[in-house]
């Protein structure tokens, strides 16, 4: 088997379609963003391998024990999306410094969707060098063997999208496995048909029944020594008759999955019925089975469950098109996702199937109060949040424009290892991200306003999330619950320590960093200048991070330059060493809420 054979078997069709419903994306905008990531992730490997000093910190990368052997069953499972992420996660940082600088272009491809395509490339990461490893790359050949796989990568990613992957043909509903590029690309591939270069003369049409409800043709004269041309007649009249004897009941379209929404109130009990059961209509299609269209809810995290195609990759979204959650259907067709709580008010949510492309719509009423009702109002999740009229006229003057939070929704579920906030807000504008009130880093919007802030390490529990501007002003929050970790079989891939926050990050005290590794302990030793001023014994944690609070303290309104050094345990000097700007001012908080700026 060929190097293309190898990549078209491992990045299949349905792991496309894995990645595509794990991200919120279609399986086109996947593979198109793929083509992106991919060869900028082999280019950028191939530059670490080809450089002396870089190289050696590659070592056996290829054949880590934590990398998938198996794309599609490591894609399967919540379980598995979370450690394949968290993995991609910590390799990212490793190896390109967080992330790439190609995920502006894979963006573009993605429908804008920095969040997306920074989880894509996350999760492609981890495959892609497995893929390597199980091609012959090791530590010694590595150079050389990237080197020569750069053009070949590309000549594997044609125009037409990533070798193998779904092309979605009009009509089918389903993705075909396109394995190979047609000479004339202006020429369509459908189904069943042959393509032609140049069109040929059709043959002359043969007499055969109608297939649709329309007039009777007028028939040709013929000899009349054949009355095989009245078939066509009477199978009309029949087929009129059966129709008319059967108009309360029209014949369903032929779709894959039919769904409804009740939006009328009736008091027939016939009706009602009707406009409370799931939207699923067809065997084929999904299934809610646990909660009744129009339902009221708590606002509290509920479970939803029922049916839908054997294996099929489930996406739930809400009203505003924000991913809620993921679930992978079993073999029997039955799956069980954890949802968020509601908001209150009408909850519009769409279960969305991979690769059927099968949806279910229904609505939920969130009713009575959260029991964090504080922090989880109904624009919390993507809408500006303020406390006081003073923090309302700050943030309209300063801002501009709204910042809004698009990934994670409000009160999702996160994972305690580590995950992504993204947003839009001021194109170039500067803000401080708080957890509780405890500052875990500053980060900058991109020149169109789009934004992303990757947190370390948090602690497992309900968690607010506070933007803030230059100000001070608070102008988003985000309430999530942060998952139980999850312990990993092996630690010694995150075999080079990653951080949190980069050398010469400005934060403001007190603030928080969290790390991965695969030290059974760390030691975090804190410097003013030459002088120590603290000291403290960090144990990683089961699922190999661990996270550090620090307030040094210090002249209030002051800034100054903090250091921390990083050892292993057993080591004698530092694995990493940053050294912060620490601002003692900046916005108020009270037991984990927004109050205001420290100076107004």
């Amino acid at each position: 088997m060929n190097l293309q054979d190898q990549f078209s078997n491992f990045f299949s069709n349905r792991v496309v379609e894995l990645l595509a419903g794990a991200v919120g994306l279609n399986p086109s905008q996947t593979q198109s963003a793929l083509r992106t990531i991919l060869p900028r992730q082999l280019d950028s490997l191939a530059d670490l391998a080809g450089n002396p000093q870089t190289a050696a910190n590659l070592g056996d990368l290829w054949t880590g024990s934590d990398l998938p052997q198996d794309p599609e069953q490591a894609l399967g499972s919540a379980e598995g999306l979370s450690r394949l992420e968290t993995l991609g996660q910590t390799l990212s940082g490793r190896l390109f410094g967080g992330t790439g600088n190609w995920l502006g272009d894979a963006a573009q491809f993605a429908g804008g969707n920095q969040s997306a395509a920074s989880r894509l490339s996350h999760l492609a990461l981890p495959l892609l060098l497995s893929f390597l490893g199980r091609s012959g790359v090791t530590a010694q050949n590595a150079a050389s063997q990237l080197t020569g796989m750069r053009g070949a990568l590309s000549a594997m990613l044609p125009a037409a999208g990533v070798a193998g992957v779904t092309q979605l043909v009009e009509g089918t509903g389903t993705g075909e496995v396109i394995d190979s590029v047609a000479a004339r690309p202006e020429v369509e591939v459908r189904e069943g048909a042959p393509v032609h270069a140049t069109p040929t003369p059709a043959p002359a049409p043969q007499p055969e029944p109608e297939r649709h409800l329309a007039a009777a043709p007028v028939p040709q004269e013929r000899s009349g020594c054949n009355p095989l041309w009245l078939l066509p007649l009477l199978l009309l009249g029949g087929l009129a008759w059966y129709l008319s004897q059967n108009r309360e009941e029209p014949i369903p379209a032929p779709t894959t999955s039919q769904t409804t929404t009740s939006t009328t109130t009736t008091t027939s009990a016939s009706t009602t019925s009707a406009s409370t059961t799931s939207a699923s209509t067809t065997d084929e299609g999904i299934v809610v089975g646990n909660v009744k269209d129009g339902a009221e809810l708590p606002l509290e995290p509920f479970v939803l469950s029922g049916t839908a195609p054997a294996d099929e990759v489930l996406s739930i979204t809400n009203q505003n098109g924000e991913l809620l959650a993921t679930e992978t259907a079993d073999a029997d067709g039955k799956w069980e996702i954890q949802m968020p709580a509601p908001l209150a008010g009408e909850n519009v949510y769409t279960v969305t199937g991979t690769p059927s492309e099968a949806t279910s719509i229904f609505t939920v009423q969130g009713t009575g109060e959260s029991s964090s009702a504080a922090a989880t109002t109904p624009a919390a999740a993507a809408t500006v949040s303020t406390t006081t009229s003073t923090t309302t006229t700050s943030a309209a003057s300063t801002a501009g424009e709204p910042v809004t939070i698009t990934e994670p929704a409000s009160g999702a579920a996160v994972p305690a290892e580590s995950f992504t906030i993204a947003g839009q807000g001021q194109p170039n504008a500067k803000y401080a991200l708080f957890e509780d009130g405890v500052n875990v880093g500053t980060f900058f919007a991109d020149e169109k306003g789009a934004w992303s802030a990757d947190i370390t390490a948090p602690q497992p529990g309900d968690r607010t999330y506070a933007v803030i501007d230059e100000s001070g002003n608070q102008v988003a929050e985000l309430p999530v619950t942060v998952n139980q970790p999850v312990a990993s079989a092996d630690c010694s891939v995150n075999d080079v320590l990653s951080l949190s926050l980069a050398d010469g990050d400005t934060v403001s005290a007190p603030f928080r960093f969290g790390g991965t590794g695969s030290a059974e302990s760390y030691t975090v030793r804190v410097l003013r200048g030459s002088d120590q001023i603290g000291e403290k014994v960090i144990d990683n944690g089961d699922n190999c991070s661990w996270s550090y609070l620090s307030e040094p303290g210090g002249q209030a309104g002051s800034t100054g330059e903090i250091t921390y050094e990083v050892t292993p345990a057993g080591a004698s000097t530092p694995e990493s060493t940053i050294t912060l700007n620490v601002v003692q001012s900046g916005a108020n908080f009270e037991n984990g809420q927004y109050v205001g700026p420290t100076t107004n």
